[in-house]
């Protein structure tokens, strides 16, 4: 008796477009949906799905540019697909009582990075202490955020290699994670092959997710 998951059935059928999954202990959903965002305002077919709320079996059957794929840490504990990009918000102690152990955890979590075509790209926090011990090192073909090299936060700008990009304001989500999240979607579209620029006017509006800071009285 072979058991697999629907992620795995899904990503064993061949499909044009690109695929990008986003994981992370914090900012996956927000990062997800900034990033379907930005390449939907840039002019491309995007699907949005996986641990957001949406099985990878519902997405529209009929073929899309880019496919972007949440994957949780227990989706990822067994993942063999084979993203084209991979993202990683950040890594913190979570799910414990499923994973037994942090260690563990941080390993189901990392196998998505294992799994990257050949030519895959990496989309990793320069910022996060655990990313860099565990995975930056290993990745060959990487892109950072919050890194000089990458999009990053400067005086209150999103900046890429010393420019500035647009004000981190722009973005109309309360907290700096949000923006850290901002950054995290730029880096990935770039890692799509997409320029940035293109994307740019889609930041504005964008509408948080529910329940995120959301005011209620």
């Amino acid at each position: 008796t072979h058991f697999t998951s629907s992620s795995n059935l899904w990503f064993g059928q061949p499909r044009a477009g690109k695929t990008v999954t986003v994981t992370g202990t914090k900012g996956k959903s927000t990062t997800s949906s900034l990033i379907a965002h930005l390449l939907r305002y840039a002019g491309f077919r995007v699907a949005l799905g996986g641990n957001i709320g949406i099985s990878l079996f519902d997405l529209p059957e009929s073929e899309a540019d880019f496919w972007v794929i949440e994957v949780s840490s227990y989706q990822a504990s067994d993942f063999d697909g084979h993203p084209d990009v991979a993202v990683l918000t950040n890594l913190y102690p979570e799910h414990l009582d499923w994973h037994g152990t942090v260690e563990r955890y941080f390993q189901d979590k990392l196998k998505l990075f294992a799994s990257l075509r050949d030519t895959g790209t990496a989309v990793l926090n320069a910022a996060d202490p655990e990313t860099r011990a565990r995975l930056w090192d290993t990745q060959a073909r990487k892109i950072p955020f919050l890194d000089p090299e990458g999009f990053y936060l400067a005086d209150g700008w999103v900046c890429e290699r010393g420019k500035k990009w647009i004000l981190a304001s722009e973005l109309g989500l309360r907290g700096q994670h949000n923006k850290i999240n901002l950054c995290a979607a730029l880096a990935a579209v770039r890692a799509l092959g997409v320029d940035p620029h293109r994307a740019l006017g889609g930041v504005a509006s964008f509408k948080a997710l529910p329940h995120r800071l959301e005011l209620v009285g």
